[in-house]
């Protein structure tokens, strides 16, 4: 049998990459209100967990009394064992609540921004000792998986373009990493500030933690609050 000819396929050539372009197409899903404030209060709601992720090591280092033989880098292990048990457990739990709560998600985000911001300002005026650090982590982490597990469901509701859906979540993916390269100098700064001037008047003085761990509370409960602007969710 004679061998059969196929026609070559067509040419069609990519179309050149514009910058100007990307760029309008990544601010794009921002120009929609509810995916905005989600993009919003995910940044400032990371910006206080990297904030208490960055600093914990130091915070076992220098102002908890651990006991014999515990290094600080050991305390913080079982420090985020605990937060990421007990997250584990309420990220589950968050979604079949925001279920059988009929899609309503604002509520369990109040509840989780609540509990997490109540544990930074625990750690930073009750956890001079390990017993009670890890307990108040936990607690952290209580909150940490119900809001992660609601938040996902959130931005997948206010979507702005369905057809777009992955450029979409590449932004919102932003929000989750900008803050690790912003969080760290911030507090940082704050750190060693407060430091300075606590121990001006006592040696002993753990001012700048206590400052840390007040600025991480104040962004979750800031993150949590704007969530209300949120009018696309229940």
């Amino acid at each position: 049998l004679p061998e059969k000819e196929f026609p070559p396929p067509p040419h069609n050539p990519a179309a050149p990459l514009r910058l100007r372009k990307l760029g309008a197409d990544l601010i794009s899903p921002l120009r929609d209100s509810d995916f905005a404030w989600v993009f919003a209060t995910r940044l400032i709601f990371q910006m206080g967990v990297y904030t208490v992720q960055e600093f914990l090591e130091y915070y076992f280092r220098d102002a908890v009394d651990l006991p014999d033989g515990v290094a600080s880098e050991t305390a913080v292990s079982y420090g985020m064992l605990c937060l990421m048990t007990a997250a584990v457990i309420t990220a589950g739990l968050g979604g079949i609540a925001t279920d059988l709560l009929g899609g309503r998600r604002k509520i369990l985000v109040y509840v989780a921004g609540g509990i997490m911001s109540t544990a930074c300002i625990g750690v930073a005026f009750m956890g001079r000792d390990m017993a009670t650090t890890l307990c108040l982590l936990a607690l952290f982490g209580l909150g940490f998986g119900c809001y992660l597990a609601v938040d996902f469901a959130m931005v997948l509701d206010v979507l702005p373009h369905p057809d777009d859906a992955a450029k979409d979540m590449a932004v919102w993916s932003i929000a989750l990493t900008l803050p690790q390269m912003l969080a760290t100098p911030v507090g940082g700064l704050v750190l060693d500030g407060f430091q300075r001037i606590g121990k001006a008047s006592d040696p002993g003085s753990v001012l700048g933690y206590q400052c840390v761990f007040a600025l991480a509370a104040a962004y979750l409960v800031i993150s949590t609050v704007l969530v209300s602007q949120i009018k696309g969710v229940k």
